[in-house]
């Protein structure tokens, strides 16, 4: 990682003007390594997401914009490379940037450099997306590595200066605002860190985080880790519980995500879809008379490298409806239908090649009624079943209640799972297994994990109502 000795040197080659061309150099839109760089930076939330050279990006842009040419889109390239290291002194240098280029080139820079209506939009439009990207980096961030009060400050420092280089422009924003209330509740957080650490209180949380521990060796979970819902996702995989596994994806891949990628008016995204052999593999699983689970585990797995691929959703349904039963595919269904409800406008998206995020097809699939009133009554036997239990309500229920809420108080979430799912394992007879199956829900409860609960609930009863 650059010192900031370093960026600062390049910060100083970046925002100073050349001597040619009005300061700002060439137009390097049709320029190779532009090229490059808009294709690498496409791959961001596609299936090739993890192959993306973000060292080369950063030393590339760093190049034109000090050599070549002072482009808006560049220093956009720049930023996300700085951003995704995730420390807070690359998180710093890139805001640094933003401020250092406005300055000096907010009206002339490429490819927005003309003093009319359209040029004005495009540069204000791409800013938004800039800050908003900044801003879901420093959530990211803040859940991942703490903040200390040195880092803090110049967090806080450059954001005062961006405030005033926008104000020095007539730059109107509210994505700045959102940038500076979300930098505030990061400093609360860390004035709260500071002043808890050491004060010996013991709560809920660090009762999880010692059951955790004791059971690394077994699971590989902590609960401080980022990647929870992932790894419990794939946790479930390996115990065979296909239907909290499925259920927890979806949590993890959407909960978080409340508006529609940036998009040019025909709907047209910069996000790369699937390769069209991929998903030639995987649509081929539908006609494979010996589709195993662990093929259809990593067709899942995919949709979590990919999470505006819409179609995978349907095609996954229907391999594990052909492996599991119909109700399977119909909590995908559940799922997919709630985030497209929540944006809307995702349905008329489509890739940079074309292909469109949902299929007409799939689209009906998430629309079909007789779905629509599968899933209210199966919705409506989850609400009674506290007063229907029929011979499973008992005194025994309690004592099965009571045992996993005792293990979670007292040595967290991890064990209590790893004897939930021991008990259901070597449960002798059908009783005693679905009163282990109603008190893990229980404790997905208790973590705050009602919507899991509700799924693993809807499993049970239409194991004792077939």
């Amino acid at each position: 990682m650059k010192s900031s000795i370093s960026w600062t040197q390049d910060l100083a080659k970046v925002i100073a003007p050349f001597e040619a061309l009005e300061g700002v150099g060439k137009d390097f839109t049709y320029q190779s390594d532009f090229e490059w760089l808009d294709t690498e930076v496409m791959k961001v939330g596609s299936l090739s997401h993890e192959s993306i050279e973000w060292n080369k990006i950063e030393e590339l842009s760093i190049r034109i914009l000090a050599e070549s040419s002072k482009d808006l889109r560049v220093l956009s390239f720049l930023m996300q490379a700085l951003q995704q290291k995730g420390t807070w002194s690359d998180m710093v240098a890139s805001l640094h940037y933003l401020a250092g280029f406005i300055d000096p080139f907010w009206e002339v820079a490429y490819p927005f450099n003309k003093s009319d209506k359209r040029s004005a939009q495009g540069r204000n439009r791409l800013l938004v997306q800039i800050l908003k990207r900044s801003i879901q980096a420093l959530e990211y961030l803040s859940n991942e590595k703490t903040c200390n009060a040195d880092e803090i400050k110049a967090l806080t420092e450059i954001t005062n200066q961006l405030e005033s280089v926008f104000k020095q422009h007539l730059i109107e924003s509210s994505e700045l605002s959102n940038l500076k209330r979300v930098i505030a509740q990061i400093g609360e957080q860390t004035v709260l860190n500071t002043t808890t650490q050491g004060s010996g209180l013991d709560g809920g949380q660090n009762k999880k985080a010692q059951g955790a521990t004791q059971l690394d060796s077994m699971i590989d979970i902590d609960v401080t880790d980022t990647e929870f819902l992932p790894k419990l996702t794939r946790l479930f995989y390996e115990i065979n519980e296909p239907l909290l596994a499925l259920s927890i994806r979806r949590l993890s891949l959407w909960s978080n995500n409340n508006e529609a990628p940036p998009h040019e008016k025909n709907g047209e995204t910069t996000l790369s879809s699937p390769s069209s052999g991929l998903i030639a593999k995987y649509k081929g699983f539908l006609n494979q008379n010996n589709i195993s689970l662990d093929e259809w585990a990593e067709l899942e797995e995919s949709l979590t490298k990919a999470p505006f691929w819409l179609e995978g959703h349907y095609i996954s349904a229907q391999i594990i409806s052909a492996l599991k039963g119909p109700l399977y595919a119909d909590i995908i269904r559940e799922y997919l239908k709630k985030f497209i409800e929540k944006i809307p406008n995702l349905i008329s998206l489509t890739f940079n090649n074309g292909v469109p995020f949902i299929s007409v097809e799939s689209k009906a699939w998430v629309n079909d009624e007789s779905r629509n009133q599968s899933s209210a009554s199966l919705e409506q036997l989850e609400n009674d079943h506290h007063d229907n239990l029929g011979q499973y309500q008992s005194v025994a229920w309690n004592h099965y209640e009571e045992e996993v809420e005792h293990i979670y108080q007292n040595n967290g979430f991890y064990e209590a799972l790893q004897t939930v799912h021991s008990n259901i394992a070597s449960a002798i007879n059908l009783r005693e297994k679905t009163m282990w199956q109603w008190a893990l829900s229980r404790l997905f409860f208790l973590e705050k994990m009602p919507e899991i609960a509700s799924q693993n609930d809807q499993l049970v009863l239409r194991m004792l109502h077939e």
